[in-house]
C-alpha cells in the first residue's frame, strides 16, 4: 500500500430487466503485485489471478459485466494507464493512456463512455470511447479530482476533489462542467444511493459524510463519523450504507439511512479500503490493509466478507500485495435461461429457488452468472411420466438437467400421459 499512503501523505501536506439469481465475481486490486485477484462470491475464495502490470488501485466494470477496467499508474507516479480486463478470459485485451495518477473510474449507464479521474500532473478527467477504448475528451478541472459516479440515468457524473473539498458536476451530453459545491474537508469517495435521489460523499479528514440531493445538486445533510471515512456501499435497497475507514480505528460503520445516523460498528481487525456489495445485498466485501511504519511492511491485508443480515465477518480471506479496489469490483456476465413446459408437469431448480415452471409455478426464467451450476429438475403431475427435454441445452432423457452457464439457454420439458 506504500503508493495510496504515499499520495495522500503527499495530499496532506500539499494541501467509488431480469432479477440477478446467482452471485458475481468480486475482482480486487493489489498495487503492490501490479495483480487482480478474483473471488467467487458464493464459495467466498479466490478463483484466480490476473497479472496487470504497474500499481492497480481503482476498477469499475462495464454494465454488462463482460469488462472491468483498470485504474492504474507507475510508483513513484510517472505514468498512468488503464487495462482492459475480458472478464471470460481473465485477460487484458487492451491498455489506454490516462493521466500520470488515475484515482476513480465509472463507465456511463449505458456502456459507451468510461470517466476517469486524474490527480497527477495534469488534473481532471479523461473520457474514453468503449467501442474503441481511445481517448475522446479531457476536461482539466481542481487540483486532485478522485472519487467518481455516474447518475444513474447517464446525464451527469459526480467528481470529488480531494484538494479544494468541493463536488463537481458533469453534463455528460456537452462534457463540461456546470456546477461545483463545497462540501466537507478532503472529499475522497462518492456514491449513488440505490432507488433515491442522494449521492453520499465522504469527507476523509473532516470525519463525516455530505448527502448530496442529486436533483438540485444541494447538501441537504452532514453524516458525523466517529472516524475518517473513505467510501461508501449501499445494500440493494439503499436503506443501509456501509462506510470504510483507513486512517482511523480497523473498524467499519453502518448508517441507516433514513435516519442517517451509524446503527452498527463492525471490527475488521484492519484498515479498510474499497467496498461493495452483492447484487442481492447478502453481503459486502471490504479490501483491506494495514501498514506497519515502522517495518514498513504492510500486514492484515485481503478482503472481508460481511453478512449484512448480521453486520459480522463471516470470512477473511488473505491477499498479499495492498488490496484495494476503488470503486464497483463485484459483477460479471449473466446469461438468461428460459424454461417452458410441454404436458403436465413442472420444472425446478434443486438447489436455488430460481425456476420454478409449470405446475403452478410462474418462474420460467432467470438471469445467472457465468460458470455458474444450475441444476434443472423435471417433475411430471400425478398420471403423467417426464419423456424428455427439448431446446438443445438439455440432451439426456434423465429427469436431472445439470448445466453449468456459458450462454443463453432455452429448454423444455416434456411430459405425455401414463
Amino acid at each position: 500500500m506504500k503508493r495510496f499512503y504515499a499520495a495522500l501523505v503527499l495530499l496532506v501536506f500539499v494541501f467509488a430487466a431480469h432479477s440477478v439469481l446467482a452471485a458475481p465475481y468480486a475482482y480486487i486490486t493489489q498495487p503492490e503485485l501490479g495483480t487482480l485477484s478474483v473471488i467467487d462470491t458464493v464459495k467466498h475464495k479466490k478463483v484466480t489471478t490476473i497479472n496487470v502490470g504497474g500499481a492497480p488501485y481503482a476498477l469499475t466494470m462495464s454494465p454488462d459485466g463482460r469488462t472491468a477496467y483498470v485504474a492504474h499508474t507507475t510508483y513513484p507516479p510517472m505514468a498512468g494507464w488503464i487495462s482492459v480486463i475480458d472478464v471470460l478470459t481473465h485477460s487484458v485485451i487492451d491498455t489506454i493512456p490516462v493521466g500520470t495518477e488515475p484515482e476513480g473510474a465509472v463507465v456511463l449507464p449505458n456502456g459507451s463512455k468510461l470517466y476517469v479521474t486524474d490527480c497527477g500532473s495534469s488534473p481532471g478527467i479523461t473520457i474514453i470511447d468503449t467501442s474503441s477504448n481511445s481517448v475522446v475528451n479531457t476536461i482539466p478541472f481542481g487540483r486532485c479530482p478522485w472519487g467518481i459516479a455516474a447518475h444513474p440515468d447517464g446525464s451527469k457524473v459526480y467528481i470529488t476533489d480531494w484538494t479544494d473539498n468541493l463536488v463537481a458536476r458533469i453534463d455528460t451530453v456537452s462534457e463540461t462542467v456546470d456546477m461545483t459545491m463545497t462540501v466537507g474537508s478532503s472529499p475522497l469517495g462518492i456514491t449513488i444511493r440505490p432507488n433515491s435521489t442522494e449521492a453520499y460523499v465522504t469527507n476523509t479528514f473532516g470525519l463525516s459524510i455530505s448527502v448530496i440531493d442529486t436533483s438540485n445538486t444541494s447538501v441537504i445533510d452532514t453524516i458525523i463519523l466517529p472516524g475518517p471515512p473513505d467510501f461508501v456501499a449501499f445494500n440493494t435497497s439503499g436503506t443501509r450504507a456501509y462506510v470504510t475507514n483507513q486512517w482511523g480505528t480497523a473498524d467499519m460503520w453502518v448508517i441507516d439511512t433514513g435516519s442517517r445516523a451509524v446503527v452498527s460498528t463492525i471490527s475488521l481487525g484492519t484498515q479498510s479500503y474499497g467496498i461493495d456489495a452483492t447484487p442481492d445485498g447478502a453481503y459486502v466485501y471490504v479490501a483491506v490493509c494495514g501498514w506497519d511504519e515502522k517495518r514498513d511492511k504492510e500486514i492484515n491485508c485481503g478482503v472481508r466478507v460481511i453478512e449484512t443480515a448480521t453486520n459480522t465477518v463471516k470470512k477473511k480471506i488473505k491477499l498479499p500485495g495492498g488490496a484495494s479496489s476503488a470503486g464497483k469490483f463485484i459483477g460479471g456476465p449473466q446469461y438468461h435461461m428460459t424454461v417452458a413446459t410441454s404436458g403436465s408437469g413442472k420444472v425446478i431448480s434443486k438447489k436455488l429457488p430460481d425456476i420454478d415452471c409449470g405446475g403452478g409455478g410462474i418462474k420460467c426464467e432467470a438471469d445467472f452468472y457465468v460458470d455458474r451450476k444450475v441444476q434443472l429438475q423435471a417433475i411430471a403431475d400425478e398420471g403423467f411420466v417426464f419423456i424428455g427435454w427439448s431446446g438443445g441445452a438439455c440432451t439426456k432423457k434423465s429427469k436431472n438437467c445439470t448445466l453449468v452457464i456459458k450462454d443463453d439457454y432455452s429448454v423444455t420439458a416434456n411430459f405425455e400421459p401414463k
